[in-house]
This record gives C-alpha cells, sequence and structure tokens, in this order.
C-alpha cells in the first residue's frame, strides 16, 4: 500500500486491495505537451508573418508579430499594483504580455485617465502614445429587463447592493462585511447585504460570512439581467469599496438605473460617478458609515436620479466606437 494519498482508503472500501500501484514516473503526454507548445508558437508565429493589414487590434494583450500598425487597449494596471492578490503564473503571465503588447502598439487605449496615468509611470510608455477612451457606462438592457420583468428577483426587505469579485482582496468586500456586522453601524441593522457575482460560494466562504455579518448576506451567482437590473432598481444603496478599478462597471451601470452609490474614493471611480456619488476612504469605516447614512437619506430623490443617469449617460458605445475609430484613422493613415 503506498504511504500517502487518498488512494490509501481504498483498502477500508474494498476488502482484498493490498496494494495500489504507483504511477509511473515516465509520461510521454508531458514532453508533447513541452514540444506541441513550441510548435503551436512557431507555426503561429509564421503564420501572422504573412499577413498584412492597414490596422491591427490585439485582443487582451495578445501580441503575434503582424507587419502594420496596432492599437491596445489598456483596461487597467492591477497585476502590476496588486501582486499578491494574483497567482504568481498568472501575474507573471499577464504582466509580461502585457508589457509586449502595449510596447509594440502604436497607440494605446485606456479606459480611464487614472489607467492612462498608470500605464505611463509603471511601463514607461511615451506619454504621447496614449489616449483615453471609456467603455459605456449606460445600458439599455438593463432598463429593458426591468420593464419586462419588473419585480422578478428583488429581495422584500430594504437591501444594500454588491456587485463584482467577493473574494479578490483588493476589491475590499471584507470591508464592508466587517463593518456592517459591527456595532458602529447598528443603525443599518434591518439591512441585508446582497452580493451578485460570477464565483460559486464554497462551504468555507459561507461560514466566514456568516460570522462577520450573522444571517443577512445573501450571495446570487451569476445574475440574469432581469435579476441584476431589478437589484439595481431596488437596492437602498450600491456599495462599492475596491481599493482600484479600471473603470468601474457596476458603479456606472448602477447610476444609469438612478441608484444610490456609496463607493471608494479610489483610482478611477472619481472619474465614473462624477458628483453623483457618495464617496468615502476604502479604509476608514467612520467614513462608510456616514456616506452610507447620506445615501440612504437621499434616497430616489428625483432630482438625484436624473442627476445619477445623466452621469452615467456621458459614458456611450457610440462614444467608444469613435474613440476606436478614431484610433484606426490616426494609425492607418485615413
Amino acid at each position: 500500500m503506498r504511504s500517502s494519498g487518498p488512494l490509501n482508503q481504498l483498502h477500508a472500501w474494498i476488502p482484498g486491495v493490498k496494494r495500489v500501484p504507483a504511477v509511473p514516473r515516465f509520461r510521454p503526454w508531458r514532453l508533447w505537451r513541452a514540444v506541441s507548445g513550441i510548435c503551436d508558437g512557431w507555426i503561429a508565429s509564421a503564420y501572422w508573418r504573412t499577413r498584412s493589414a492597414d490596422v491591427f487590434h490585439p485582443t487582451y494583450y495578445s501580441h503575434p508579430p503582424v507587419r502594420c500598425p496596432s492599437f491596445c487597449v489598456a483596461h487597467d494596471m492591477i497585476h502590476e499594483l496588486f501582486p499578491a492578490d494574483f497567482a504568481v503564473s498568472e501575474r507573471k503571465e499577464i504582466t509580461r504580455k502585457k508589457a509586449i503588447a502595449l510596447g509594440r502598439a502604436s497607440v494605446i487605449l485606456c479606459i480611464s485617465e487614472n489607467t492612462r496615468r498608470d500605464v505611463i509611470r509603471l511601463l514607461k510608455v511615451p506619454e504621447g502614445k496614449c489616449r483615453v477612451v471609456y467603455p459605456a457606462g449606460f445600458s439599455e438592457r438593463l432598463r429593458g429587463a426591468v420593464r419586462n420583468g419588473a419585480g422578478h428577483g428583488a429581495p422584500t426587505k430594504p437591501f444594500l447592493l454588491y456587485v463584482g469579485d467577493w473574494r479578490t482582496a483588493y476589491k475590499n468586500f471584507s470591508f464592508v462585511a466587517r463593518c456592517l456586522g459591527s456595532r458602529g453601524f447598528s443603525q443599518f441593522s434591518e439591512y441585508d447585504l446582497v452580493v451578485a457575482g460570477a464565483r460559486r460560494l464554497e462551504q468555507c466562504d459561507i461560514r466566514l460570512w456568516d460570522q462577520l455579518i450573522p444571517r443577512r448576506v445573501r450571495f446570487l451567482t451569476s445574475p440574469t439581467d432581469t435579476e441584476l437590473a431589478n437589484l439595481y432598481a431596488t437596492c437602498s444603496a450600491l456599495v462599492h469599496p475596491s481599493l482600484y478599478e479600471g473603470f468601474g462597471i457596476p458603479v456606472a451601470e448602477a447610476l444609469s438605473m438612478g441608484s444610490p452609490v456609496v463607493c471608494s474614493m479610489a483610482a478611477s471611480l472619481p472619474e465614473v460617478a462624477g458628483d453623483a456619488a457618495y464617496y468615502f476612504d476604502p479604509r476608514s469605516p467612520g467614513e462608510f458609515r456616514l456616506a452610507l447614512e447620506r445615501a440612504i437619506s437621499d434616497g430616489r430623490r428625483q432630482d438625484l436620479v436624473e442627476r445619477r443617469r445623466n452621469q452615467a449617460a456621458l459614458f456611450s458605445w457610440d462614444g467608444t466606437a469613435q474613440g476606436f475609430a478614431q484610433a484606426c484613422r490616426e494609425i492607418g493613415g485615413a
């Protein structure tokens, strides 16, 4: 019987098992993986060198050797600024690809002014090479989802909403949970915390969040458009405590729905929310409490709803498309 590993338990489950053979050390498929990786890279490189175009746009920091001018989109510098939040192999691969792709690009389109400054500062690229082209902050699909499914999927008691990744440290979700579960936030004890994101909850997560904010947190994994739209439309406030964002889509979406937004004064978020949000230092419970009090007190007053929607409308897909078209014209000679 082997001395370690889960296969050791077989002798307890199946009478008569005396020994589990070890997996042989020689595994020929490992050699093939290494060889195929080299071959794939060589074939792809040879293919791209035969291609010609007026302008090339690589997707998410890919960098094939295309013989023409290119523009690349810089989303953020999270892996460079918060390396401890990512696996070493993932961080190294993305930062390597990003540096090559942005270095080769004739023009870099940054999704916020904050991202532009970070790219220039951290990658030492020429300032004149970078342009700011915002993504859209308004989505008709969300308003349409509310119209087509009003009242569906929203909690019945007052709640605060968090949208996005709740496990990665720089998102700072634990700050919100710890604050809301503390005595200093007792005036918000009637509010549940609804968390909408793509991550699936594990048992260890359930135990942790139930300790911090007992029986008041609800997780909704991969919500539909209708569910998300109704959460935005009925929440008492969206809370967004992130330490860093390249843009801040949940903030823009909430504003487009007229929702009160309580967000950190960090990175690109003031660019996105303008004067339509309630800000706080993402490490200050006192500032967070005051911002939350103001947001809930102001609620959905009509003048404030209009201000929020007007702010979100500054970021449109038409504007994004125009920015991309201008980059193509600039480097393509059109």
